[in-house]
């Protein structure tokens, strides 16, 4: 047909999260291998609107939307690059769990530059309040 196989766009997100956690100072296997460190897919949302040709080029804009210390959520907007065309979006939810499955709340350690202490004093005062 012509077009990318549905389960290919799966890998792309694989890629953009890999590739931002590198921009961000440390690669993934690094997490692992380092850390101990590994991030399982909870849930994974993707909303085809137009398909990817064989050949084309994709660009894989990836954000980190939300960031816990046991959890972390991505977004992705997965576009062709020599068009500009957006082809797909998506979202990829995550625990951050070590070697044994067990979930773990380390991404304080890991991101730190994302958890400064007014972040978090203010996440402690919405739980107090509740």
């Amino acid at each position: 047909m012509g077009h990318v196989y549905y389960g290919e766009y799966l890998v792309w997100l694989e890629y953009g999260r890999t590739e931002l956690l590198r921009s961000l100072g440390r690669s993934y296997c690094q997490w692992e291998d380092d850390y101990g460190v590994f991030l399982p897919v909870t849930s994974c949302s993707l909303k085809y609107l137009y398909p990817a040709q064989y050949d084309d080029l994709i660009a894989v804009e990836t954000t980190m939307q939300r960031l816990t210390r046991a959890s972390v959520t991505f977004t992705y907007a997965i576009s062709n690059a020599t068009t500009g065309r957006l082809l797909s979006t998506a979202e990829t939810s995550h625990v951050f769990t070590n070697a044994d499955g067990k979930i773990i709340r380390t991404a304080d350690r890991l991101l730190p530059e994302f958890f400064s202490r007014s972040i978090c004093e203010a996440s402690q005062a919405v739980e107090s309040a509740r």
